[in-house]
C-alpha cells in the first residue's frame, strides 16, 4: 500500500483526484484538470478495497475527454457525461477516505 501511495502522490494525485470534475471551467481548462487526473491515476494498480471506484473514474474521465474533444470550443459537457458524473461522486468518498486514512500521513516522522 506505501508504493501505491507513493506512486499516486508522485504522479500528482491527492484525495479531490478520483472525485468530480469542476464542470463550471472554460472547456480547455476542463480538459486540463481531466488530463491531470488521468495522469495521476495512469498505470497505477489501486489497491482492491478501491479498485473498482478507480475504475469506474478512470472510464468516467476518460469518456469526458473524449466528449469534449469532440464538441466545439464555446460547449461544456453534455448531459450524459454530466448525469454519469453526478451519479459517481457518492463512490469518490470511497477513495477520498482511504486516502486519508492510509496515505495523506507525513511518512517522514522527522521531517517538522
Amino acid at each position: 500500500m506505501t508504493e501505491f501511495c507513493s506512486d499516486f502522490t508522485l504522479a500528482g494525485g491527492d484525495a479531490s483526484t478520483v472525485g468530480p470534475l469542476e464542470l463550471s471551467l472554460p472547456k480547455d481548462q476542463l480538459q486540463d484538470e481531466i488530463r491531470v487526473k488521468l495522469h495521476a491515476m495512469d498505470e497505477l494498480d489501486p489497491p482492491i478495497a478501491i479498485a473498482q471506484v478507480w475504475a469506474n473514474y478512470e472510464d468516467y474521465f476518460t469518456g469526458a475527454q473524449l466528449a469534449l474533444s469532440e464538441q466545439s470550443s464555446g460547449t461544456t459537457l453534455d448531459d450524459d457525461v454530466i448525469q454519469t458524473g453526478l451519479e459517481l461522486y457518492p463512490q469518490s468518498r470511497v477513495v477520498r477516505n482511504f486516502y486519508l486514512t492510509n496515505c495523506a500521513a507525513d511518512p517522514d516522522p522527522d521531517r517538522p
